[in-house]
C-alpha cells in the first residue's frame, strides 16, 4: 500500500511537471511565431494555434505519458473504451447535461456578480483585467459568422478541448488523485477544483467547479472516459452554437447579467435535485447490469 502511494505521488508530480514544461514550450513556440510573423499576433489564427498547442503539449502528452508510467496501455488506463452500456450511458449523459445546465447558469450569474471588500479592491481590479482579457479572446474566437468558422470552433473548442481536458483531468489527474487519497469522492472534488482553478478565471470559477464535479462523477459511474468527454463536448458546443446564431450581447450574455433572486436559487435547487435524481437512476441502472 505504501509503495502504491509513493508511486501515485511520483506520477502526480510527473504529470504536473510535464504539464508545466508543456506550458513553457507553448509560450516559446508562440513567441517564436510572433517574432517571425509579427502580423500573426493576436489574430484569430494566433489563438487557434495557441489552443491547439496547449491541447497537445499541456494536456494530452503529459496525461498520456503519466498513464504510460502506470501501465503498458495508457489509453486503457484512462478508460477510453466502448462497452455494452454505451447507448444507455449516452442517454443519461444528455439527461444530466440538460438537468444540470440550469444550476450551472445560476452559479454563473451569481459568480459574475461577486464584489470584493474595499480592502481587496486592488485584487478585484486585477482579476477583472484578467477576466476581460479572457473574454476578448473568447469573443474573437467565436466572432466568425461563416460556416467554416462554426465547424472550426466545434472541432477546436468543442471536440478537441473536450477530449484533451477530459484525458488530462479525469483520465489521468482524477484517477491518480483517487489512488493517492484513497477516496473517490474527495478525488472528484480535488480534481474539479484544479480543473476550475487552472483556467485562471475567478468570475467563472464556481460554475466550472460544478461542471468538474459532474464530469468527475460521470467518469466514476460510467468507468468510460468517452462519457465525460461527450458531456464536455455538449457543454462547449452549446456555447459555440448559441454564440454563432446570436449577437455579441445575445442569449448567454443576457443570462449572466440577470439579477440573481430567490427565483434563481429555487431554479438552482430544482436543477440540483433533478441532476442528483438522474445520477441516482444512472447508478441504479449500472448495478442492474
Amino acid at each position: 500500500m505504501q509503495n502504491n502511494k509513493v508511486q501515485d505521488t511520483a506520477i502526480l508530480l510527473y504529470l504536473i511537471l510535464f504539464s508545466f514544461v508543456g506550458s513553457l514550450a507553448v509560450s516559446l513556440l508562440m513567441g517564436g511565431f510572433t517574432l517571425m510573423f509579427s502580423t500573426f499576433e493576436n489574430g484569430v489564427w494566433y489563438y487557434r494555434l495557441s489552443i491547439l498547442l496547449q491541447d497537445v503539449l499541456m494536456f494530452f502528452l503529459p496525461a498520456y505519458y503519466a498513464c504510460a508510467k502506470i501501465s503498458d496501455n495508457p489509453l486503457q488506463t484512462m478508460e477510453l473504451k466502448r462497452n455494452l452500456r454505451f447507448p444507455r450511458d449516452i442517454f443519461y449523459t444528455v439527461l444530466i447535461f440538460v438537468t444540470s445546465y440550469f444550476a450551472t447558469s445560476v452559479l454563473a450569474q451569481w459568480n459574475s456578480q461577486i464584489t470584493f471588500p474595499d480592502s481587496m479592491k486592488f485584487l478585484e481590479i486585477r482579476v477583472k483585467e484578467m477576466e476581460d482579457t479572457a473574454l476578448r479572446t473568447t469573443h474573437l474566437l467565436l466572432s466568425g459568422k461563416s460556416f467554416i468558422d462554426l465547424i472550426l470552433n466545434l472541432l477546436l473548442i468543442g471536440a478537441a478541448a473536450a477530449f484533451v481536458e477530459e484525458v488530462f483531468f479525469r483520465g489521468a489527474l482524477q484517477r491518480i488523485i483517487v489512488g493517492w487519497l484513497g477516496n473517490k469522492h474527495l478525488g472528484v472534488w480535488v480534481s474539479a477544483f484544479i480543473f476550475s482553478a487552472i483556467h485562471l478565471q475567478f468570475y467563472g470559477f464556481f460554475p466550472r467547479l460544478f461542471l468538474g464535479v459532474v464530469l468527475g462523477y460521470l467518469f466514476v459511474y460510467s468507468r468510460n472516459l468517452w462519457i465525460p468527454i461527450l458531456f464536455h463536448f455538449l457543454n462547449n458546443a452549446f456555447v459555440v452554437i448559441v454564440r454563432f446564431f446570436s449577437d455579441e450581447q445575445g442569449f448567454l450574455q443576457q443570462m449572466e447579467n440577470m439579477e440573481v433572486t430567490w427565483v434563481s436559487w429555487a431554479i438552482f435547487a430544482l436543477s440540483l435535485w433533478c441532476t442528483f435524481s438522474a445520477f441516482k437512476k444512472y447508478k441504479n441502472t449500472i448495478h442492474e447490469l
